[in-house]
Protein backbone atom coordinates (compact mmCIF):
# COMPACT_ATOMS: atom_id res chain seq x y z
CA UNK A 1 0.00 0.00 0.00
CA UNK A 2 1.03 3.41 -0.91
CA UNK A 3 0.44 6.44 1.58
CA UNK A 4 0.65 10.44 1.29
CA UNK A 5 1.01 12.40 4.61
CA UNK A 6 0.12 16.26 3.51
CA UNK A 7 1.45 18.44 6.30
CA UNK A 8 4.21 16.24 7.80
CA UNK A 9 5.28 19.01 10.71
CA UNK A 10 8.38 18.14 12.58
CA UNK A 11 8.66 14.62 13.27
CA UNK A 12 6.37 12.87 10.92
CA UNK A 13 5.44 10.78 14.35
CA UNK A 14 1.93 9.31 11.82
CA UNK A 15 4.27 8.15 9.39
CA UNK A 16 6.57 6.71 11.83
CA UNK A 17 3.95 5.19 13.84
CA UNK A 18 2.36 3.53 9.98
CA UNK A 19 5.68 2.29 8.62
CA UNK A 20 6.43 0.45 12.16
CA UNK A 21 3.11 -1.65 12.16
CA UNK A 22 1.94 -1.96 8.39
CA UNK A 23 3.64 -2.58 5.65
CA UNK A 24 3.35 0.32 3.72
CA UNK A 25 5.30 3.14 1.32
CA UNK A 26 5.02 6.12 2.83
CA UNK A 27 5.10 9.72 0.65
CA UNK A 28 5.57 12.87 3.11
CA UNK A 29 4.53 16.37 1.24
CA UNK A 30 4.70 19.63 3.02
CA UNK A 31 5.11 23.23 1.73
CA UNK A 32 8.50 23.81 3.28
CA UNK A 33 10.93 21.55 4.99
CA UNK A 34 11.01 22.07 8.97
CA UNK A 35 11.88 18.89 9.87
CA UNK A 36 13.98 18.27 13.30
CA UNK A 37 15.68 14.83 13.18
CA UNK A 38 16.54 14.89 16.57
CA UNK A 39 13.43 15.13 17.29
CA UNK A 40 12.07 11.98 14.76
CA UNK A 41 14.62 9.95 16.43
CA UNK A 42 13.84 10.62 20.09
CA UNK A 43 10.03 9.65 19.19
CA UNK A 44 11.46 6.84 17.18
CA UNK A 45 13.33 5.49 20.68
CA UNK A 46 10.30 6.40 22.32
CA UNK A 47 8.29 4.39 20.42
CA UNK A 48 10.65 1.27 20.60
CA UNK A 49 10.88 1.60 24.11
CA UNK A 50 7.56 1.89 24.91
CA UNK A 51 5.30 0.31 22.39
CA UNK A 52 5.30 -3.01 24.24
CA UNK A 53 3.35 -1.80 27.58
CA UNK A 54 1.71 1.12 25.99
CA UNK A 55 -0.04 -0.76 22.44
CA UNK A 56 -1.51 -4.27 22.12
CA UNK A 57 -0.36 -5.71 18.69
CA UNK A 58 1.13 -9.31 18.15
CA UNK A 59 4.36 -10.45 19.22
CA UNK A 60 4.80 -11.36 14.99
CA UNK A 61 3.67 -6.66 14.69
CA UNK A 62 6.04 -6.00 17.80
CA UNK A 63 9.10 -7.78 15.52
CA UNK A 64 8.39 -5.86 13.10
CA UNK A 65 8.08 -2.42 14.11
CA UNK A 66 11.57 -3.28 16.38
CA UNK A 67 13.43 -3.89 13.45
CA UNK A 68 11.90 -1.03 11.31
CA UNK A 69 12.74 1.40 14.40
CA UNK A 70 15.88 -0.42 14.92
CA UNK A 71 16.91 0.73 11.31
CA UNK A 72 15.30 4.01 11.40
CA UNK A 73 17.93 4.91 14.84
CA UNK A 74 20.61 3.65 12.74
CA UNK A 75 20.49 6.66 10.31
CA UNK A 76 22.29 10.09 10.54
CA UNK A 77 20.06 12.17 8.84
CA UNK A 78 16.88 12.69 6.54
CA UNK A 79 17.36 11.14 2.95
Amino acid sequence: MKVMELGTGWVHWEALFTRAFYDVEVTLFDVWDNRQFDGFIFYASQLLTRMRSEIDRTEKEFAKAEEVLTSVLKCKEFL
